[in-house]
């Protein structure tokens, strides 16, 4: 049994693309996890765009690239999400992306707004904070550690980015993972 998607993604576009049914289990479980962590009065108040972003980032973990339809062929786009995907954790300054990719900041921030929804920090921050969840949710590593993988230069701003991005800390992210 297939289970087909259709979403729009606003960095890379529209998605389609057709799973089996082992995948969907694994992203249904993802998906209600989402689901319980946004019935919160504060999370329901403050449901963002980063929010939404990450679930179709999740979804696209699972997509094979012959299944989708990529609608954003912009090609510095690509070459950014690529890059941010590779070195988040070297910088969180979007000048060190836009350098590495030989593109002003300002060319970098037009191209965005010409061909997405999101601007290229908003793109950073989440990838960012994705792989925060996703070390949080499945290593033994502590605090200090994961910030220090994710490029950090201290614990507290670790913890100040994520309380941002997720109206919680990462101690009490943790706790509320079954």
């Amino acid at each position: 049994i297939n289970f087909s998607f259709s979403m729009f993604c606003p960095i890379t576009g529209v998605i389609k693309t057709t799973i089996a049914r082992d995948e969907f289990s694994k992203i249904e479980s993802v998906l209600s996890l989402i689901q319980q962590d946004m019935t919160t009065e504060t999370s329901i108040n403050n449901i963002n765009l980063l929010q939404l972003i990450l679930i179709v980032q999740y979804l696209d973990n699972f997509i094979s690239k012959d299944n989708a339809i990529r609608l954003v062929e912009h090609p510095v786009i690509k070459d950014f999400v690529h890059l941010i995907d590779k070195e988040y954790h070297l910088s969180h300054q979007i000048n060190y992306f836009a350098e590495k990719l030989s593109i002003s900041l300002r060319n970098l921030n037009r191209i965005f707004k010409t061909n997405t929804v999101i601007t290229p920090k908003q793109s950073l921050d989440y990838r960012i904070n994705s792989e925060a969840k996703k070390l949080l949710m499945q290593s033994e590593k502590s605090l200090k550690e994961i910030a220090d993988l994710l490029g950090f230069g201290s614990i507290e701003y670790f913890h100040f980015f994520f309380k941002r991005h997720n109206g919680m800390t990462p101690i009490k992210y943790t706790e509320s993972i079954p």
